[in-house]
């Protein structure tokens, strides 16, 4: 017994010494290597904000920002987006505030008490008083007119809906048809608040108040046009814009024309967009039921074709310098397919056509689908310079509800298996969503608004967007206020 303890500790003396000069060499070289290190940190300032990188934690900040004794852009409101690129630098969140409601945010409203139009600083407008009576009601009469003319939004739209003509206007039903073409005005009221879409009060699908403009979103007249006509007005309404812009959006599962229509609008308006709309509606049923999800799926599979006939058109037509391509829900599944087919088997119609981006928004597509038929959209848009951006949510309802009816997880779904790849951006967008289905945050949240507005008209990938922060250096999601 005595021997294996003299053994033993024979062995335990051993080992204790061979730790102590590794410790001792590892400290003798971090003795020698440190100093360096450190005095070459000190005299370095990558981003030459006065902070050596040493102490920066943020070196890459760019020039002429204010940082705070970190070295990063300081961040007044802790909304997440820091003060040189937040338009309102004192107010926490995503739109800015706007009191009074008068379509002015506050940080340029020179009235933020009384409402007025931009083109007077968002004050009200004051007429001289020596006009007559029937002088005062054609200025206030043109001021009026002014203001309306700002409040609405022009949509065009190519449906493959069946189109009725009646003496009480046009009936546009659920029905596959030919491709039809025509315009949507639309008026926004004055109170309009940023992501709603208002509409009058509803009970059991039935409307129990009349649409007001002053109050809701009311599509004020539809026309139709002939494709030739159609093109000819998006040209003329491309070519008014500063950018040159269009887009065309694809809506989803449960949608109505109408319904379809003013949620365009209400986008189109909430963006800032002063390009050419185009929405694509194709014969959704308009309702949630299991029953009509199967009709919408088929009808969805008939509006391929249709949709590249359009596209088709559109590309060839199009005098629009950026186009952006926008889908939601059920309806990725017609934009992914025609993209597909058309980068595989007509690869010159994107050649030169600048598509900006292709936008995913809560795509309904099976993850297996999406990862066998967006390959080629990757390719094809790498080619092309084309940008993907993939918004996706774990809180998603409906998405939760698909998966169950088609025993397959939703590329639009995030937590654990969010969707990843190549060439895409994947921005978790959970947690943002206010309404009851969270569905449509691309268009009802103001976090997700402005990140497209950025995304649209300043080009901003992911990492430039402030608000947004990498998740796993894989994909990004949005920051949460006073979030570090």
């Amino acid at each position: 017994m005595n021997i294996y303890k003299n053994t033993g500790s024979k062995y335990r003396g051993n080992v204790l010494i061979w730790a102590y000069w590794i410790v001792m060499c590892l400290w003798l070289s971090a003795c020698v290597k440190s100093p360096l290190r450190y005095a070459t940190a000190q005299i370095i300032d990558t981003d030459q904000d006065g902070i050596h990188d040493f102490l920066d934690e943020c070196p890459e900040t760019p020039g002429n920002v204010k940082v705070d004794r970190h070295g990063c852009p300081v961040d007044s409101d802790k909304d997440g987006l820091p003060d040189y690129q937040d338009p309102c630098p004192t107010q926490p969140g995503i739109p800015c505030a706007d009191a009074d409601g008068d379509g002015v945010p506050d940080n340029i409203d020179k009235c933020p008490d009384a409402a007025g139009p931009l083109s007077n600083d968002g004050c009200p407008i004051t007429l001289p008083k020596n006009l007559t009576d029937s002088e005062m009601k054609a200025a206030l009469s043109a001021l009026e007119k002014a203001e309306d003319d700002k409040r609405r939004v022009t949509v065009f739209f190519c449906t493959n809906r069946k189109i009725v003509k009646k003496d009480s206007g046009l009936e546009i039903g659920n029905t596959n048809a030919a491709l039809s073409y025509g315009t949507c005005r639309v008026s926004i009221p004055r109170d309009h608040q940023m992501g709603n879409v208002e509409t009058p009060i509803s009970l059991l699908g039935y409307t129990i108040e009349k649409p007001n403009p002053a109050k809701h979103i009311v599509v004020v007249s539809t026309r139709l046009t002939t494709r030739e006509e159609l093109f000819s007005l998006i040209n003329e309404k491309t070519d008014e814009s500063t950018r040159k812009d269009a887009f065309i959006f694809i809506h989803g599962f449960n949608n109505t024309f109408e319904e379809a229509m003013l949620r365009t609008a209400q986008f189109t308006y909430d963006l800032g967009f002063e390009g050419a709309p185009i929405m694509f509606s194709w014969p959704s049923q308009g309702s949630p039921l299991p029953n009509q999800y199967r009709v919408d799926e088929r009808l969805n599979r008939l509006s391929i074709a249709p949709f590249k006939n359009f596209l088709r058109h559109f590309l060839q037509k199009s005098k629009a310098n950026n186009i952006y391509l926008i889908a939601h829900s059920m309806g990725n599944r017609i934009m992914v397919a025609a993209l597909k087919e058309m980068m595989t088997e007509e690869p010159y119609l994107f050649r030169n056509r600048n598509i900006q981006e292709i936008v995913l928004t809560a795509p309904d597509i099976s993850v297996n689908d999406f990862k066998r038929d967006i390959v080629p959209v990757v390719k094809g848009s790498k080619s092309n310079k084309t940008n993907l951006t993939l918004y996706a949510s774990s809180d998603d309802i409906p998405l939760k509800i698909s998966m169950g009816l088609n025993l397959s997880p939703r590329a639009g779904q995030a937590g654990p298996g969010i969707l990843i790849l190549p060439g895409i951006e994947t921005i978790d967008a959970t947690g943002v969503s206010s309404d009851f289905l969270k569905h449509s945050y691309f268009s009802s949240e103001g976090a997700v608004v402005s990140d497209l507005h950025y995304l649209f008209r300043e080009k901003w990938r992911a990492n430039q967007r402030k608000w947004l922060m990498p998740a796993g250096k894989k994909y990004w999601k949005f920051k949460v206020p006073n979030e570090n």
